[in-house]
C-alpha cells in the first residue's frame, strides 16, 4: 500500500514538472487521477475488511494488534463451548 501512495506522489511531482515546462497534457492528468481514485479505493475497502475483522484497532501499536491477534486464535476453538453454555432463550 505503501509503494501505490509513492508511486501516485511521485507522478504528481512529474506531472508538476511537465506543467512548468509546458509540456503537460490533459490525458495525463486524467490517467494520474484515474490510478490515484483505484488507489484510494484498494485502500478503503482493505481498511474496511480490517476492521470488520477485528484485525486493525485505531490508535493501537503494531505490537498491541499482534498481541491482540494472538489472543483470538487462542480462544478461537473453545468460543463455541462457552455460548453453549450461556443461559436459554426464553
Amino acid at each position: 500500500m505503501l509503494s501505490e501512495i509513492t508511486k501516485g506522489q511521485l507522478l504528481a511531482h512529474q506531472l508538476g514538472r511537465l506543467k512548468d515546462a509546458g509540456n503537460m497534457d490533459y490525458t495525463q492528468v486524467s490517467l494520474a487521477k484515474r490510478n490515484n481514485v483505484a488507489m484510494a479505493l484498494e485502500t478503503a475497502r482493505l481498511e474496511r475488511k480490517r476492521l470488520r475483522r477485528g484485525l486493525y484497532q485505531p490508535g493501537a501499536t503494531p505490537q498491541d494488534q499482534i498481541e491482540s491477534k494472538k489472543a483470538r486464535r487462542a480462544v478461537g476453538p473453545f468460543h463455541h463451548l462457552k455460548c453453549r453454555n450461556s443461559r436459554p432463550r426464553a
